[in-house]
């Protein structure tokens, strides 16, 4: 008489592809007869990738003047931050940790701006200990006008420190929105899933 055993055989294994670390899983489902068997197939293995981040989405106008005296040089729109100033102007902008152990920095920012042709926007991420001590910062800028997107990231932080963001706008320029990913484990390494 012959006995159907049904079963699911899960393994996991740590495994780099591409830089990235991966979980394994062989699953397989066996029909085997009474007797003797030698060799037991296995369904062709699944791998997928793995990512632990967060992100958040920030309004470009959540950003604040970085001197009060220039506060009346903006307009804050339903979309953006504005700079209706006479010359270009400096906004700080907030920035949300979840993941407040890890020592890592962010996983990545994204910054979508638009800019006047011929000048040169610019922001810096900032990574700071809990005390306001320096730690680790990224400058990046852009000349081009219209709509661009600028890349800034820290690969540095404290135990309970924290971001924020500094960018200089032009006369005209505008900042629509940020976002920041970061690493939701607590160790530098992205093996961090499996300890």
């Amino acid at each position: 008489m012959k006995k159907i055993i049904k079963s699911i055989i899960f393994t996991v294994t740590s495994c780099i592809l591409a830089g990235q670390t991966a979980m394994v899983i062989a699953a397989s489902n066996l029909e085997l007869d009474a007797k003797p068997v030698d060799f037991v197939p296995i369904d062709p293995v699944i791998v997928l990738p793995f990512f632990s981040y967060d992100a958040k989405t920030f309004h470009g106008s959540e950003c604040q003047p970085y001197y009060g005296s220039q506060s009346g040089d903006f307009n804050y729109y339903t979309n953006r931050i504005y700079n209706t100033g006479s010359s270009g102007r400096w906004v700080t902008c907030p920035v949300v940790r979840d993941n407040t152990t890890n020592t890592s920095g962010t996983l990545g920012t994204e910054i979508y701006v638009s800019n006047i042709a011929g000048q040169t926007l610019s922001c810096t991420l900032y990574s700071y200990d809990s005390h306001g001590v320096w730690v680790a910062s990224n400058y990046k800028s852009t000349t081009a006008g219209g709509k661009q997107t600028l890349f800034p990231d820290v690969n540095s932080s404290k135990n309970m420190g924290n971001y924020s963001l500094s960018c200089y706008l032009p006369k005209g320029a505008s900042i629509y929105s940020y976002k920041v990913k970061e690493w939701l484990t607590n160790n530098n390494s992205r093996t961090d899933w499996f300890n």
